[in-house]
């Protein structure tokens, strides 16, 4: 099974506190992966690394910190969609 793509839609109040590598790794662990491609939602993995962005912008910037927008898209071939 190959493994699925994530795509991340974020303003700067997200990337402020990421480094792409930190948040592709945190993203594509299968315990954080596995229930978004599961329930074929990747609402529960936004909101979740939502939460987590939340908290590391108030200990990096307390309450300057900026407002966060995000959106994960989880890309997968049609192959392994249809497997599901």
């Amino acid at each position: 099974e190959s493994q699925p793509a994530v795509l991340f839609v974020c303003t700067d109040g997200v990337w402020d506190n990421w480094k792409y590598e930190d948040i592709a790794a945190k993203t594509l662990d299968e315990k954080f992966i596995k229930p978004a491609l599961e329930a074929n939602d990747a609402q529960g993995l936004t909101d979740e690394l939502m939460r987590e962005n939340l908290k590391m912008a108030r200990h990096n910037f307390g309450n300057q910190a900026d407002n966060m927008t995000g959106i994960v898209c989880l890309i997968r071939s049609v192959s392994t969609a249809d497997n599901l």
